[in-house]
C-alpha cells in the first residue's frame, strides 16, 4: 500500500514535465524528491557495501567480521528498496518518456 503510493505521487510530479529537454527536467523543483531519493539509495547502498567490504580490516575476530558484514549488506539491501519505487520516475525524467 505504501509503495503503491509513493510510486503515485513520484508519478505526479514527474508526469508535468516531460516534455523539457534533459537539463531542465532535471533541475526542475518537482524532479527533486525522485532526484533526492535516487542519489540517497545510491549513498546507502555504496555506504553498505563500503562497510562490508572493509569488515575485515575492522574486526580482529571473526563472529565480528561475519557480524559487521551481515549489517553493512543489510544497510546496502535497505538502499535498494527505494531506488526501486522510483525506479519508473527516473527513467521517465531521464529518457523523457511518459510513466
Amino acid at each position: 500500500m505504501l509503495r503503491r503510493n509513493v510510486i503515485r505521487l513520484a508519478r505526479e510530479e514527474v508526469e508535468h514535465i516531460l516534455h523539457l529537454p534533459l537539463v531542465q527536467r532535471l533541475t526542475h523543483r518537482k524532479a527533486r524528491r525522485t532526484l533526492k531519493a535516487v542519489v540517497l539509495s545510491l549513498a546507502c547502498m555504496f555506504g553498505g557495501a563500503s562497510l562490508a567490504s572493509a569488515a575485515h580490516y575492522l574486526c580482529d575476530s571473526h563472529l565480528g567480521v561475519v557480524c559487521v558484514d551481515a549489517i553493512g549488506y543489510g544497510i546496502h539491501g535497505f538502499g535498494f528498496i527505494p531506488l526501486v519505487a522510483y525506479s519508473e520516475s527516473i527513467w521517465a525524467i531521464l529518457i523523457g518518456e511518459s510513466v
